[in-house]
């Protein structure tokens, strides 16, 4: 369901805008889709295995996708994560039926810096889609300028990225702190996307901020190196394993209060 409401607008597939339309409509009015390509989320429904204001929440931020040129403040930029990431977080504490809802705190901390470092390293690629989504208070800067970088302008973007990657790096070790709400079987899987995800970010800097000409990703060496990793954090930090670490709530202020979780 999530990819393919996220395809449906990045990728303009046949008329997306109505067939996002359908979608809100048929979930806000029939609690479930018609959409035969992703009619399975329906089970999921049915079963309360995941709420759907937070799927509703997600089509929010994919609408935001849609129309977005710039984005002015941190703030925005912040509520503009949780819909199309952390929205994502907490589906899967209900998914693996997590009873606890302190849980939800830490899941939509990791969506957050995950969408945070996607936003670090696709700032080409956006900027092609006639999208910036650093925001406006941080760097005043054109599509046109971050394809064509002056040098005045390679140093906006470089102290912008840093900004978003120190931001998501608050994020990610917040959310660390509630692992131990994970079932044992998923922990490892979800500690090993964490890890992976946050090399991306490390990859940046290392290369003196390669997101200005390119697409940074992780090779294959790369990815052994962070499985090796999570290995190592998962047997011998114990915090990974607990559940009784206190949330930083300074984290969520800028977030609106009206959110499903």
């Amino acid at each position: 369901f999530c990819r393919y409401v996220d395809d449906l607008v990045d990728k303009k597939l046949d008329n997306y805008v109505s067939e996002l339309n359908s979608i809100e409509k048929n979930l806000k009015k029939n609690n479930k889709v018609l959409n035969f390509n992703i009619s399975s989320i329906n089970l999921l429904i049915e079963s309360k295995s995941i709420r759907i204001e937070n799927l509703l929440e997600l089509i929010l931020g994919i609408r935001k996708d849609m129309n977005i040129k710039i984005i002015k403040t941190k703030k925005e930029l912040l509520n503009y994560c949780y819909l199309v990431a952390g929205t994502v977080g907490v589906m899967l504490c209900d998914l693996f039926e997590i009873k606890s809802k302190k849980s939800y705190k830490f899941a939509v901390d990791l969506g957050i810096a995950m969408q945070l470092t996607n936003i670090a390293r696709d700032i080409l690629e956006d900027s092609r889609l006639d999208r910036v989504y650093i925001p406006k208070e941080w760097i005043d800067i054109s599509c046109n300028k971050i394809q064509q970088p002056s040098n005045k302008s390679r140093k906006k973007i470089k102290h912008a990225t840093k900004k978003l990657l120190e931001l998501s790096e608050k994020y990610y070790k917040s959310c660390l702190k509630g692992f131990g709400y994970l079932p044992a079987r998923t922990r490892f899987a979800i500690l090993l996307a964490l890890i992976t995800y946050r090399e991306i970010g490390i990859k940046i800097v290392k290369h003196k901020y390669s997101n200005i000409y390119k697409r940074e990703s992780i090779s294959t060496i790369g990815k052994i190196k962070c499985f090796l990793k999570c290995i190592i954090i998962f047997i011998f930090n114990k915090n990974i394993h607990k559940k009784n670490l206190v949330h930083n709530s300074k984290l969520h202020e800028d977030l609106d209060n009206k959110y499903a979780f």
